[in-house]
């Protein structure tokens, strides 16, 4: 159990590592995925200080003691990369509808955090506006996938799973910080309680960072094997 705690505790940045690791061995190939490689690139940085800051900061004294704003950053990273990334395939419907929604959250984003909140403390209400938004883009994406009438078999390419995976993330952390309030209080079996979904919370992350590399991965032995046919 106390290895579950530890994987938890660091599992923004064990879960970054695997796709980075993937890159570093595979060069992914393709318009379609570069959004998830930016992703993981930009990502890996408000990752790594998030787990440094809530691990560490008592010995790295040079470091903040507050890790919120990298929270907030990496929250919007998420929905620009993972929107940037279903809106790719133009063929689709939904293309049109995530670029237009990632238009106006950007626009939200800039207003909210220049008058209304401030960057440097964490918002579960902007917390759940990313959610929402990454629910949104996969519903619309795999609506959009049904009523195709393309000879693409869009359950047989990665972003299916990607958008799964994103879903899959959104879903549990919508719920998880819609009730975050409730969980984080002074009270001996909440708080034990609110941990252990805080846990589950993390290792969703780790699911969709594994999917991610396995998209990456796959990215580039596919183009590999068609230049390798030609």
């Amino acid at each position: 159990m106390i290895y579950f705690e530890i994987i938890a505790k660091w599992a923004e940045l064990i879960g970054i590592l695997i796709p980075l690791v993937i890159l570093i061995f595979y060069k992914p190939k393709g318009k379609e995925i570069r959004p998830l490689v930016i992703y993981v690139l930009l990502a890996a940085i408000p990752n790594l200080l998030i787990v440094l800051i809530s691990t560490s900061s008592d010995k790295l004294t040079f470091l903040s003691k507050n890790n919120h704003i990298y929270y907030n950053i990496h929250s919007i990273i998420k929905v620009v990369f993972f929107g940037w990334y279903l809106s790719g395939f133009k063929e689709l419907k939904s293309s049109l509808i995530i670029k237009f929604t990632l238009f106006a959250y950007l626009i939200f984003c800039v207003i909210n955090y220049l008058f209304l909140d401030s960057i440097f403390i964490i918002s579960n209400w902007m917390l759940n506006v990313e959610n929402i938004l990454l629910l949104l883009f996969c519903i619309s994406f795999f609506l959009s996938t049904i009523i195709d009438n393309s000879d693409t078999i869009w359950m047989a390419k990665p972003v299916f799973f990607v958008c799964a995976g994103i879903n899959f993330y959104a879903a549990i952390s919508f719920f998880i910080f819609l009730f975050f309030n409730y969980f984080n209080v002074y009270e001996k079996g909440k708080q034990e309680f609110g941990g252990f979904i805080i846990n589950i919370f993390a290792y969703s992350y780790l699911i969709l960072c594994g999917i991610i590399a396995w998209a990456i991965w796959k990215s580039s032995i596919r183009k590999t094997n068609l230049l390798n046919n030609e």
